[in-house]
């Protein structure tokens, strides 16, 4: 399952806290050094929807 996958799966409630998790910077483990880098760019973002969800 990809994390695109995964997304359209939650419920309001899911995408809530999913939210509140990436804005203060919680969720993405994808990015090596991460600053919020994508919020600038829109490629780093598509990768990490496509990538395989990290069920640790």
């Amino acid at each position: 399952m990809t994390n695109f996958e995964k997304i359209k799966l939650m419920s309001k409630e899911q995408m809530t806290h999913f939210v509140l998790d990436a804005l203060n910077n919680d969720v993405c483990d994808y990015c090596e050094n991460c600053d919020a880098p994508c919020l600038e760019n829109e490629e780093i973002i598509g990768k990490w929807l496509e990538s395989e969800v990290d069920t640790n």
